[in-house]
């Protein structure tokens, strides 16, 4: 998309879902720029990261208890507050999460705490997140010392207050953070240790339907794989053999796929792989091996050009020999075991791509600034199909994300997402904004990035039509409250399409989770509202009386609640002192139907739209002027009428001194 909003088809395909874990299978549209689904997909792995009901579905029929769990649960019950203490691998933040997780219990949510929310002013343990029943998580294994210290001394109130709304908290930290734990909560602490290696491998693939024969897993290289994965990596096996499965040939059998899936996670041995590498350094042919890392199976002549891009963006010397002087290009390609394979297209083993990639990363730290441009260039062309795109993004984020530099990727996002983008751009930054938000170390880093970008007023389209999909995918489904916050910003600071894509997404958001949709209407119209005309014009959408009015699964409608009835009134008050008429006719003529159809709030609807009008003012003059119009259409609706005309009659201190059909004549 250059200059003016215009239809440009760029892949005419539909969505693909090129990883193994959930799919938002939604084509977003901005100005003609879409962003297909699978460019919001996440693997498996990143999945663990979220609180979505399928995610954890997966994860409670593939979990094997670690020890300690018991104690825990316990501990829990009796408490209502654990900490649960467990070194890398020990699959201390899934017990974490099947301690809290039950899809059958009460009106209670689970939801994650982010301890480096933007918008958190010390401890992130606010009792006002605290809602009956909640289910609570805050992980802080990735936290430094006075951060944990400081979230900690927040626990004794925080404890309080959880206790009384009969809600739960579990705390996860590392083994090495116990020591920071306050001597009143060290009876708090339950220390974990990962299940046996082999045992979490065979339950996932049982569930999955892979029973191979008992001698097939005492293969020496598996038990040596095993003997020093933690539960992250036995994952990681797992999804690499159901891989194999699902590609290899219908007579390939277990053994095949295992080694296959070995081969890729436990490559060549790294001082074999740096000998060969450091072989070709002081050459071009450098360029050529990383290029062939990041996109294995791409074209030959690709690949090659791209090499030279790398070499002309770093500024190292071109080769001056004439063409048919270098060396041939599969001479290049063999000398690190790469083969031209069926449509030019070049083979690398993954151990070997995987240790490359590595092997730069590690080795030559100003390359993680420097190959950004020519990222953005190199995985934009139009030779590359869409997966190999995605591929690209998937390895180069991990790199960055692994050696803990984030800012190149961001780099890349905004790059991405300017006002000329295409759509394959926006929907590679879609992709690398998914990643980085469900990064367990640099995730906090993305979000406040995203928080920080929906503040700013006029974003060019395509960054907000990206920050919207991640927003109401990723962000939703690990961080909703977050994700609410940021899509109300980009609701209210942008203009046209993008301000209406974002208030849709957070329509949709809050009509699933009615503890979103109270978070929603205090940002909107509580005492820290910005009280312009943008945000009653957002209640007004947010106000619709179905949703107010329909029970919350077991638990009272939302109307009931009187602090929703008192914002609600709030919220009306405003729209009718600072929008025009038209603005919200057609929502009061809603609520007045609503109270028509649903005699047990019609109260409730009523008293909210009288006590939002000043009874000395004339507010309660032209709306008793519209609801008299409305129900003038139809004899049905005078019981809705006369029930106006009451409560209107005891908001002044009244006895209403004529009957509401003898004041509808």
């Amino acid at each position: 998309m250059n200059g003016q909003p215009h239809t440009r088809v760029t892949d005419p395909s539909g969505n693909v879902h090129t990883g193994s874990g959930p799919q938002y299978n939604n084509s977003h549209y901005y100005y003609d720029l879409r962003i297909d689904g699978s460019a919001l997909s996440v693997s498996t792995k990143k999945a663990t990261q979220t609180l979505a009901p399928d995610d954890l579905s997966r994860l409670r029929r593939h979990f094997v208890p670690p020890s300690g769990l018991g104690n825990a649960r316990a501990k829990l019950s009796e408490r209502g507050t654990v900490l649960l203490c467990g070194a890398p691998g020990s699959g201390r933040r899934s017990a974490a999460l099947m301690l809290l997780w039950d899809p059958h219990r009460g009106p209670g949510r689970l939801h994650q705490l982010d301890e480096q929310d933007a918008e958190a002013n010390g401890s992130v343990l606010d009792t006002g997140q605290i809602e009956a029943e909640d289910r609570m998580l805050l992980d802080l294994t990735s936290t430094d010392d006075d951060r944990v210290r400081q979230q900690l001394s927040a626990l004794p109130h925080f404890r309080a207050v959880l206790r009384e709304r009969g809600a739960s908290l579990v705390i996860v930290m590392d083994f090495r953070q116990r020591q920071l734990v306050p001597a009143e909560f060290a009876s708090f602490v339950v220390e974990v240790e990962g299940p046996e290696p082999l045992r979490v491998l065979k339950r996932t693939l049982l569930y999955e339907g892979v029973e191979p024969d008992a001698r097939e897993w005492e293969a020496p290289r598996l038990t040596a794989f095993l003997s020093s994965a933690g539960t992250g990596t036995v994952a990681e096996l797992a999804a690499a053999i159901l891989h194999e499965r699902q590609h290899g040939r219908p007579a390939d059998t277990f053994a095949l796929w295992r080694d296959r899936a070995l081969a890729k996670l436990a490559p060549l041995e790294r001082k074999e792989v740096v000998a060969r590498i450091e072989r070709l350094l002081g050459g071009t042919d450098a360029a050529l091996v990383l290029t062939t890392a990041l996109l294995p199976g791409a074209r030959a002549d690709f690949l090659e050009s791209a090499a030279e891009d790398m070499l002309a963006v770093l500024r190292h010397p071109a080769d001056d020999q004439p063409v048919l002087g270098r060396t041939a290009l599969t001479a290049r390609l063999n000398a690190f075991d790469a083969r031209l394979g069926e449509g030019n297209r070049v083979e690398l083993s993954d151990g070997f791509a995987a240790a490359a990639r590595d092997y730069f990363w590690d080795n030559y730290p100003a390359l993680r600034h420097q190959l950004v441009p020519w990222a953005e260039r190199t995985v934009s062309a139009p030779a590359l199909a869409k997966e190999e795109r995605y591929a690209f993004v998937d390895r180069y984020v991990e790199q960055c994300l692994r050696v803990g530099t984030p800012e190149p990727v961001q780099d890349l996002v905004d790059r991405w997402t300017q006002p000329d983008s295409t759509q394959a751009e926006a929907s590679m930054a879609a992709r690398a904004l998914t990643l980085g938000v469900l990064d367990r170390r640099h995730g906090s880093c993305f979000r406040r990035q995203i928080y920080d970008w929906a503040r700013k007023p006029g974003l060019p389209p395509a960054r907000a039509h990206v920050l919207v999909g991640v927003c109401r995918g990723a962000l939703a489904a690990s961080y909703p409250d977050q994700a609410v916050t940021r899509l109300l910003h980009l609701a209210r600071r942008q203009r046209g399409a993008a301000a209406g894509e974002a208030r849709d997404k957070l329509l949709e958001l809050t009509g699933e989770d009615a503890r979103l949709y109270r978070r929603a209407l205090s940002a909107l119209v509580g005492d820290a509202g910005a009280q312009q005309p943008v945000d009653s014009r957002l209640f007004i959408a947010l106000a619709a009386p179905e949703r107010l009015t329909a029970p919350q699964d077991g638990a009272p409608a939302l109307i009931r609640g009187r602090r929703v009835r008192e914002q609600l009134s709030e919220g009306w008050r405003r729209a009718f002192t600072q929008l025009p008429t038209e603005a919200w006719r057609r929502r009061l003529a809603d609520w007045l139907d609503e109270a028509a159809r649903n005699p047990a709030e019609r109260e409730a609807l009523l008293q909210v739209l009288v006590g939002s009008c000043d009874p000395q003012g004339s507010a309660l003059t032209d709306m008793y002027g519209a609801v008299r119009k409305w129900a003038s259409a139809a004899a049905d609706r005078s019981c809705v009428f006369d029930a106006f005309w009451e409560a209107c009659a005891a908001a002044l201190g009244l006895e209403p001194s004529v009957t509401g059909r003898e004041a509808r004549a």
